[in-house]
């Protein structure tokens, strides 16, 4: 069954109520949104609009009915459930409320009834009177507790800000350590692969100069080889020449003296007359060819070349670009080819050793273009050195 609908006062005539009413059941916003429906161009504080609405629902009529219908309204589910109570139940709804938390729209509903007894309504109203005053105890509290908050937080604030920053440095220190370490590593790298490639040209270097010195060695024992084939042939044309005369013996004494002189001197410019094993101390106005190096001291190699070792001196600048049929021609002419690895490009030493494999010219590799390692290069090809013992020095 559906409880009947209870007779309420109108709020203009509730003169001692008003103030609690609109105090207790209105909040600042709503009580503002009424103030703009009706034109209020008054005090807009909050005291000032408070004071203004029990005002208006004293003398305006239409703002007293709009503001019973629209509290009504808003709490339409509290005011329905106390409409149930009567009588002194209305203490025990009250109470009720209270424990629930719906202070606001029970006090509107109990005050508004024209039936409400005045004991009740004694008991409500002094509640929520006592309750503004602890309220507001409460509030000051509140408030000084929210300014020592306050200054709380702005210290705290000041300590944010602090950390944030030194928090920034660190991270703007921690990129530059990071750059300069990949700096560093990029360094690492390109240095790696510079020792590498220096190290696999040593090792072909080293490979080159083995082949070069097993095929000298090979050379030399067939110069020995053919030496012994020499003498075996004079020794034959001589144990020829000896039985011819005894066969022919008409022929004069002179005459086989002669013969044997010429025959023997036929070979004398092919002997070497050192021992097996010597090896010849001269470079015997050979062509030297010198690749790259300075330009300021051509004239002190061609002085130490020509000069020193009675050499013929040819020098390349060892631009393998433009000159390399220059080049490969210089080669060919020369005897031996000597060439400083710190004045010449990674690409114009492959070139040089590709051609003077190609020419079977020896080739000494020096470590600077300095008088110093030409010198010792020269005496070391005068004493028919190995190329891989002179780049050594």
């Amino acid at each position: 069954m559906w409880p009947r609908k209870r007779m309420r006062q109108p709020l203009a005539i509730m003169e001692n109520f008003l103030c609690s009413i609109v105090g207790t059941c209105l909040t600042l916003k709503e009580t503002e949104k009424i103030a703009r429906r009706f034109s209020y161009s008054g005090d807009t504080s909050p005291y000032g609009l408070h004071c203004w609405m029990i005002e208006a629902c004293r003398k305006a009529p239409p703002v007293g009915k709009y503001l019973q219908k629209f509290l009504i309204s808003k709490y339409r589910l509290v005011v329905k459930r106390i409409d149930e109570f009567e009588g002194e139940d209305l203490l025990r709804a009250w109470q009720e409320a209270v424990r629930e938390g719906r202070i606001a729209g029970a006090y509107f509903a109990i005050l508004t009834r024209l039936d409400a007894p005045p004991e009740v309504i004694r008991q409500v109203f002094g509640d929520v009177h006592m309750m503004s005053h602890l309220k507001g105890a409460e509030t000051r509290a509140e408030i000084k507790e929210l300014d020592a908050l306050r200054l709380d937080y702005q210290h705290l604030q000041k300590r944010l800000d602090r950390v944030q920053a030194q928090l920034a440095k660190a991270k703007g220190n921690q990129e530059l350590l990071r750059q300069e370490l990949r700096h560093k590593k990029e360094e690492i790298s390109q240095l790696r692969s510079k020792q590498l490639m220096v190290a696999r040209q040593m090792l072909r270097y080293v490979r080159d100069e083995g082949e070069l010195a097993r095929l000298k060695a090979e050379n030399h024992d067939l110069r020995w080889q053919l030496e012994a084939v020499r003498q075996q042939r004079r020794e034959m044309a001589a144990s020829l020449r000896q039985e011819r005369a005894r066969e022919h013996p008409e022929i004069s004494q002179s005459t086989w003296e002669v013969e044997n002189s010429a025959s023997q001197q036929e070979p004398s410019m092919m002997e070497c007359p050192l021992d097996k094993g010597e090896e010849c101390p001269l470079l015997n106005n050979k062509c030297i060819l010198f690749v790259g190096g300075l330009e300021r001291l051509e004239p002190h190699y061609r002085s130490l070349v020509e000069g020193d070792f009675a050499c013929r001196f040819m020098r390349h600048d060892g631009d393998c670009r433009n000159g390399r049929d220059r080049l490969i021609h210089m080669v060919n002419r020369a005897e031996a080819v000597i060439c400083p690895l710190n004045s010449i490009s990674h690409q114009a030493y492959l070139c040089v050793k590709k051609i003077c494999k190609d020419l079977n010219k020896p080739l000494v590799m020096l470590r600077n273009a300095g008088l110093g390692s030409l010198r010792r290069a020269l005496l070391a090809l005068a004493d028919s050195k190995s190329p891989a013992a002179i780049a050594q020095e």
